[in-house]
Parts: C-alpha cells; structure tokens; sequence
C-alpha cells in the first residue's frame, strides 16, 4: 500500500473465506492481533473483495478499535485514510462500523463512520445490537 508516497508492506491474515462450515466457523476463534493495524488499506481490501462478488446488495461490518496505525501514519493522518477508504466503499455497499465498550475511541470512529457506527458497551449485546442495526439496513435496501 502506498501512502504519501511511502510503500508499505502488508499482511492480512484471513479467518474465514466464503464456505461456512464448522471448521471455517471455529477458525474465528483462534483471531488474535498482530502488530499495527492498517485501517484504510484493510478496509480497501476488504471492498474489493466484496465488489467481486455477484450479489447486488453488500454489507462490510468492520469491528474496530478505531485506532489506526501509528507507524504508518500518525492518528489524524490513519483517521483521514480510514474514512476515505470507506466513502470509497460506501458508493457501492453499505459499511458499518462497529465498537465494542470503550467510549475513548467513540471519536475517531465517529470520523471515520459517521452515521455507519454502531457502538456496543458489552460484548454480550453484540449480537442484538448488531441484528437490530441489519434489519433497519435491509428494510432500507428494499
């Protein structure tokens, strides 16, 4: 990924592909955090992945901590880059932002998501909250 004309090498580590089946299903539980994360190039990667696809409505639902790299790009900079990567995005799917506890970063995703930011205090709220958020989107779409 270039930003500001410095090339920057990046890895993605890849959970989950398209199949569901119990053994992609319990690879999600082996995610764990790798360094810097790189906001904007990741949230790139992720709309080119789904443009590919055949369906005629995409959703990206990123969950985030909303703190860009720091060794890329200083945090207004990484901000800047992540809300671009998702107007990019959201001119052909709908992208949610999602935040889990942690009121400190409501900020910077607010930056970057705007209206697409759906904050849950509690891991166990996330699966309603998130639910709840789809089904407006979907009543929306139709």
């Amino acid at each position: 990924e270039d930003v500001n004309g410095i090339v920057y090498d990046v890895v993605h580590h890849h959970y989950m592909k398209w199949n569901n089946n119990k053994k992609t299903r319990l690879a999600l539980l082996s995610i764990s955090n790798y360094s810097d994360n790189f906001d904007g190039y990741s949230l790139r990667y992720a709309y080119h992945l789904l443009k590919m696809r055949r369906e005629p409505n995409k959703i990206l639902i990123v969950i985030s901590d909303g703190v860009p790299s720091s060794e890329r790009c200083d945090g207004q900079q990484g901000i800047a880059d992540a809300r671009m990567a998702v107007n990019e995005a959201r001119k052909h799917l709908t992208v949610l932002g999602v935040s889990i506890g942690g009121s400190y970063i409501s900020d910077s995703l607010k930056q970057i998501y705007g209206n697409g930011l759906l904050m849950v205090n509690d891991l166990s709220e996330l699966f309603m909250n998130i639910s709840s958020k789809l089904r407006k989107i979907i009543k929306q779409e139709i």
